[in-house]
């Protein structure tokens, strides 16, 4: 009901973006599935990284092509796409925190640690733009919706 139509620009930007996320997948689906057939096996926690680096470009590309194939940005998308965000950046929390567990006194952890509170910080500020975002188009919405039914009171009075 309220979308925004896509200029040329918005598509082209949305159709890199969902060719980005292509490549993500790729990329790691290719090293994750290399990863399993290697004589030299990498750890669990290693193959998991390519797994969810693989999910989250697939799931990118979809909503990028979904967005383009409408045309339109529809503001429910915003939350699509929080939530992939915020998906991923839980589990790279998740997996920092279980790195940083086993090289415990090591400098690399505290790294690891580091960089994954800085992608959950953006997760968050994604999420929480999404969620003031709806609000917004719910307020309009019913806004909207008052706004009609003030017409047809106007309307069937003055037809009295």
């Amino acid at each position: 009901m309220l979308e925004k139509k896509l200029s040329i620009f918005g598509k082209a930007a949305w159709l890199a973006s969902g060719v980005l996320g292509l490549g993500f997948f790729f990329f790691f689906f290719f090293f994750g599935a290399l990863s399993i057939f290697t004589p030299e096996k990498l750890p669990g926690m290693s193959r998991m990284v390519f797994g969810v680096g693989a999910l989250f470009g697939l799931a990118w590309a979809g909503l990028c092509v979904c967005v383009i194939k409408r045309g339109a940005l529809d503001p429910s998308s915003h939350g699509k796409a929080a939530a992939i965000f915020w998906g991923i950046s839980i589990v790279v929390v998740t997996g920092a925190i279980l790195f940083a567990s086993k090289h415990t006194g090591s400098i690399a952890g505290v790294k690891a640690i580091s960089v994954a509170i800085v992608f959950l910080i953006m997760a968050s500020v994604f999420v929480i733009h999404s969620r003031i975002q709806q609000s917004e188009l719910k307020i309009r919405e019913k806004l909207l919706e008052i706004e009609y039914h003030l017409a047809e009171l106007a309307e069937n009075t003055e037809e009295d």
